[in-house]
Parts: C-alpha cells; sequence; structure tokens
C-alpha cells in the first residue's frame, strides 16, 4: 500500500463513515489528527494483471489495450490473477492455463472468497485503435467456473463446471447467486447488428454442499443480465441489457444496460436506473479549484447515463454503481454514481426535484425518473466518448474509476490513472500526452470522503492496492464480516413463496405515467416512457398479455423468436384488472381498446415466479416519487377496494 509519511485527514460525519467513528472512537469534534493510513489492517481481494509497458511501434506504451471484463466485452479478455493482500491465490498470468480468475466476493462471514474463473483454448491479438497489432493476447471465454476459496485452509475449490457461469455474489454463507448460460438462450439482434453472439446470460441462484445445487433461475425473462449484488434488505440488484431490436433508438445498443432490482426469490423484478436515460448530472463545475482552464482540455461539463454495471449497497441504504460508455474504456471504468435506494419509486418525474441537475424544469416527464439523490461520486472520471480525458492544471490527466464498493474506513473504488481507453490516438499512449501519468494503470483506492472530486488529493483518496506501476488492480472488496460493514450478520433473509399461480394485477389500468421527457423524438415516447397513444387513457378497454420465446440459437434477426397471443381480459369498469400469467414465462404486456387494437405496449419481457402476485397502480403509474407521495399508500391496498378483488 502506498503510504504517505503524514496523512491529516478530515472524516465526515455521514452514512458511509459512522461505522468507522464507533470503532475508532473518534470526536465529532476532532477535526485533525495525525493517524497511519486509513484501511492499513483490512485485506483486499481483488484481480491483478502485470501491466503492459513495453514500446510497440510507435506506441509508448500498450497498457491502454489491456482488456477486462465489461459490457461490451462480456467474454473476451486478458489474462488476471485472483489476490488476498500481496498472495497470488489463483494464478492464470504465469501458468499454462489460458485463464482469468475475477469477480472476487467476500462471504458474510468473510470466511471464503467466491469468483468466476473464465478459461479459453488458444490466445487472440489485440490491435490497437487504428494503430498496429500489439503483442497483447485476449482470449475467448469457453467455459467459467464458480471457484470457492477457503481462507483459513489457504485452498479453492471448484463448484460449477460445463457452462459459462460468472459473477457470483453471497445470499448468504452457503448461498449464490451468479449469472450463468444454463437457460440456453441468446442475446436478441440488436439495432444495428447482433453485438453478443455468444450464449446470453440469466441470474441463477444454488446452495453451495460442495458443488452448486438446488439451482433455479431466478431472471427467465432476460437474455443478458449479470452482476449481481445483494442489498442488505435482501433484494437482488443486477445489470441487464435491453438491446432489443423493436426499440428503433438511434444510439449505440450496447449501451443499452440498465440496473434492475427484485426480491430474494427472483419477484417484484423492476427498472431502479437507466431504463429512462438521464438527465444531465453536474459534473466539472465541481472540480473547478484544480482543473484546466484550457476549455479543449476540461472535459465535458455534465455526463449522463449511459452503460450501468457493478451496483453495490456502499453503506446501509446507499447504492453506488459504475457508468461508462461501452467497451472502449477497458474495463468498468468511466465514473461511478451514487443515490439512496428506495423501493417503492424509481425516481423523479420533474426535473425540478432533481438535486443534482443542471436545469430545474417543472414539466412532466423532464427529470426522467431519475432518484432526487443520484449524484456523481467521482465527477473527475471520463465516463462518456471523448477525444481527450480531464487534465489538471499542471498538465496530469485525471483518469477514470469505477468497482464501487463498501470498506470499515469508507469506500473503495477502483482509479484508472492517465486514461484507460482504447479508443484513443496512438500518438496519446504515452506519458508525455498524459503529463506524466501512465498512459493506464488500474489500482484500488480508499475513499475518505463522501464524494472524490480531486484524484490527485490524499486526503480525498489514498491508493491500497495495486499501487506499483507494473501492476494492472481492480474490483476491490474487503476481507471483513458483513457485520462490520453493514450493521447486520448477512442480508435479510426472505421467506419463500409458495403456490402454483402467478397473477398480475393492476388497481387501474386507465390511469398512466406515459409523458415523453420534453423535447423528445417520436420513438423516445415508446423507449423510455412506454408504448401508448395520446388518447390512450380514454380509449383502454383490455389488457392483454403475450408469451414470448427468447431465442435458444444464435438469433437472426431482431425481436423474438416467437409471439403468442396468450389472453385478453376487460378490464372491470373502475379500470381495475387481475390475470392469471404462466409461472417462469416471459410474456410482454400490452392495452386494447374495445376492438382489441393494441394501444399501449411494454417493449420489454417480464416474468412471474409460481406463488408471485405483481399489483400495479396503473400503466407505468407510480414509478415517479411525485406520483407514489400523491397516491399515499401501496397498490396492494388500493387494489384491495377494487372491483377485480372481488370473489
Amino acid at each position: 500500500m502506498n503510504k504517505p509519511s503524514k496523512l491529516l485527514w478530515l472524516m465526515p460525519l455521514s452514512i458511509p463513515f459512522l461505522a468507522l467513528l464507533a470503532v475508532m472512537g473518534a470526536s465529532a469534534t476532532s477535526v485533525e489528527v495525525e493517524k497511519p493510513p486509513p484501511g492499513c489492517g483490512v485485506k483486499l481481494t481483488y484481480s491483478r494483471q502485470p501491466r503492459h509497458t513495453a514500446p510497440i511501434g510507435p506506441i509508448g506504451d500498450a497498457s491502454n489495450w489491456q482488456h477486462v471484463q465489461d459490457i461490451g466485452r462480456i467474454l473476451q479478455f486478458s489474462e488476471a490473477d485472483l489476490m488476498l493482500g500481496p498472495k497470488v491465490i489463483h494464478n492464470c498470468t504465469t501458468s499454462p492455463e489460458i485463464c482469468a480468475a475475477i469477480n472476487p466476493r467476500v462471504s458474510p462471514d468473510a470466511k471464503k472468497i467466491a469468483y468466476s474463473l473464465h478459461k479459453g483454448r488458444v490466445f487472440l491479438p489485440v490491435k490497437a485503435w487504428g494503430g498496429p497489432m500489439t503483442d497483447l493476447m485476449d482470449f475467448a471465454t469457453g467455459t467459467s467456473e464458480i471457484w470457492v476459496y477457503d481462507i483459513a485452509a489457504d485452498k479453492s475449490q471448484r463448484i460449477s463446471s460445463g457452462y459459462i457461469d460468472t459473477t457470483p455474489e453471497w445470499v448468504d454463507n452457503e448461498t449464490l447467486v451468479f449469472a450463468t448460460s444454463r437457460g440456453g438462450v441468446f442475446p436478441n439482434w440488436g439495432y444495428n447488428g447482433n453485438y453478443y453472439p455468444h450464449k446470453g446470460l440469466q441470474i441463477w441462484r444454488g446452495k453451495i454442499d460442495g458443488v452448486l445445487t438446488h439451482l433455479e433461475n431466478l431472471t427467465p425473462h432476460e437474455q443478458l443480465a449479470f452482476s449481481p449484488a445483494v442489498l442488505t434488505t435482501g433484494e437482488i440488484c443486477y445489470a441487464s441489457w435491453q438491446g432489443f431490436g423493436e426499440r428503433g433508438r438511434d444510439h449505440t445498443p450496447r449501451n443499452q444496460w440498465w440496473a434492475l432490482c427484485m426480491d430474494g426469490n427472483g419477484a417484484n423484478t423492476r427498472s431502479i436506473l437507466g431504463a429512462h436515460g438521464s438527465p444531465h448530472v453536474k459534473t466539472t463545475a465541481y472540480l473547478n479549484d484544480w482543473l484546466t482552464s484550457n476549455p479543449t482540455k476540461r472535459g465535458e461539463g455534465v455526463t449522463e447515463i449511459r452503460g450501468l454495471r457493478t451496483l453495490a449497497e456502499i453503506a446501509p441504504g446507499y447504492l453506488a454503481i459504475s457508468n461508462y460508455y461501452r467497451s472502449n474504456s477497458t474495463g468498468a471504468m468511466g465514473a461511478i454514481f451514487g443515490w439512496e435506494h428506495h423501493s417503492t419509486a424509481e425516481g423523479v418525474s420533474k426535473l425540478i426535484n432533481f438535486k443534482e441537475g443542471t436545469a430545474a424544469d417543472t414539466r412532466v416527464g423532464s427529470g426522467r425518473f431519475i432518484p432526487p439523490s443520484f449524484k456523481s461520486l467521482t465527477p473527475y472520471g471520463t465516463d462518456q466518448d471523448s477525444s481527450f480525458p480531464r487534465f489538471h492544471k499542471d498538465g496530469r490527466a485525471a483518469g477514470r474509476t469505477g468497482y464501487p464498493a463498501p470498506h470499515p474506513s469508507g469506500w473503495l473504488f477502483t482509479h484508472a490513472r492517465g486514461w484507460c481507453y482504447e479508443a484513443l490516438p496512438i500518438e496519446m499512449a504515452n506519458r508525455k500526452a498524459m503529463g506524466g501519468e501512465p498512459p493506464c494503470k488500474k489500482e484500488i483506492r480508499l475513499s475518505l470522503v463522501d464524494v472524490v472530486k480531486n484524484p490527485f488529493d490524499e486526503a480525498q483518496s489514498v491508493c491500497v492496492a495495486g499501487c506499483q506501476d507494473k501492476w494492472q488492480a481492480w474490483d476491490g472488496r474487503a476481507v471483513v464480516p458483513y457485520q462490520k460493514l453493514y450493521g447486520q450478520a448477512v442480508p435479510k433473509a426472505i421467506p419463500a413463496i409458495k403456490g402454483d399461480k402467478a397473477f398480475l394485477q393492476v388497481v387501474d389500468a386507465r390511469a398512466a405515467e406515459l409523458e415523453p421527457f420534453p423535447n423528445a423524438k417520436p420513438q423516445d415516447r415508446i423507449s423510455f416512457q412506454g408504448n401508448a397513444v395520446d388518447d390512450y387513457s380514454a380509449r383502454v378497454a383490455g389488457f392483454r398479455i403475450e408469451l414470448v420465446s427468447l431465442w435458444q440459437s444464435k438469433p437472426t434477426t431482431g425481436g423474438y423468436s416467437e409471439r403468442m397471443h396468450y389472453k385478453t381480459t376487460p378490464l372491470e369498469s373502475d379500470g381495475s384488472v387481475r390475470v392469471e400469467v404462466p409461472c417462469d414465462a416471459p410474456f410482454l404486456m400490452s392495452g386494447v381498446d374495445a376492438d382489441g387494437n393494441v394501444i399501449a405496449v411494454d417493449n420489454m419481457p417480464h416474468s412471474l415466479r409460481c406463488g408471485e402476485v405483481r399489483t400495479c397502480h396503473g400503466c407505468h403509474d407510480g414509478h415517479s416519487v411525485e406520483r407514489t407521495n400523491a397516491l399515499g399508500e401501496s397498490p396492494e391496498a388500493r387494489f384491495a377496494r377494487t372491483m377485480a378483488a372481488k370473489p
């Protein structure tokens, strides 16, 4: 760990740091105390690889092309070892096996580390963007296994094989959720091509009994989902690709990654971030004390949601996630966003209610359902496609950030020094162009403040792993008991649901939050607010369920492999409706008029677990904070008084 000889630091009294203050016995009146660097004594587990520093032709440093798993490059990347502190616990980079040991996650009792081991058969050469072939090598995943390392026994055990099993996360000390190809589906053909010609991934759960047993698919409607995170509430959140060709979007489909959550049984799946894009989020305005005055090197003045991955609860009830532009960033690296999590509403409808927005728009739809407390926790990070990274006034490149994680002394993140961006001009792949910074060097840092605004200020963050120039290190996790991070021994246990049927219930299908955001193109009404005719509320007369089949082979066109009308149920006179749907079967919902014409449709598939009863206020109604507050009670309480609820 990099150790400054003296570190004078101020601990802000905010949620992420209350546990630390209790442990240290710190006084709220002590604002400047000489202490050893925070984080010392806490071991980390993380992935690491030697950093490629050798010149290649005109490239001064090829480290910008060392590929890491991200939303565009899910199954092809370069080798990596798994670390526990300075110790290699799974060796890939110097072993004969072609592999990458990644995605480490610590069990709640801090006795085990689950991780995924991606394996390949041959190496693939890497070409620099617009430049020569490099002597770096990638491999394509043939299989990926889940392994568990026992810390006390110093031994790893393989617990799955034969599939692509990746990104594990602990539900409790004996149970994992993970992304897997076991469902046998393939991702859809996207807007302008099949970006993911390999098998798709869904979120499954399993018990550890020597191997993974009692396996169940929690997301049979998903075509490509990974990176699950289990919250203290027992909810399971994950990243999901929604790049269906039917959406008609005019930007890169690889960026159609949302954050979704469901309960511990896979029920009540809902979007919590990204389904409606985002308004502009403040960034540059917070950096003026150190940022260059050169307008071409300050970076973009604001940012917005692109591709979301690696969600983590960095403090009880507070979520953080990496945001970045597709696969140019050689890992899930860009900027980190954070927000207070609420399970009752997705976000605000009016931009004026978004605290970190760049405007005060009072029009309905302008907020695009972004959480009101949403903000960039690392506003210096470059998370969009850009000709230049941000630069300090002394000429140093500011870099990128990703992989947020909890820590007893603050919160962890991966900092990418230099640029770590493969779409850069070849002449910028050197230290001189980066103002003395390495072109790309990933290291794990501990944040000492809520928002890290200056990557060069050691009072805001310090390097705790992978600090030497010869290493790339990322995705660090503190090896400490769950109790020390969250004040509880394990995530909340969710009782199993019982029953052999599943039902959808709608309080009033005529009520809807379907306004397009202001100045939107016509297709954005479809993509962001649900596809509905303008007079939908006056015309809707029935609720239709259509079963869809995900591709079981490589897709040949956009949409689904099959669509089949299942049931259309007339609305009651008060607009309520209750309809049974098949268990664990992907389906689409739509509203129809009296003549059977579809006048509103949800383009994204859903599924319900056996025993699940999912209740909605209305067609997309109650998704906003404003509307939820106005309704004043849950949809279940309201539905109990409807005609559809009567025997």
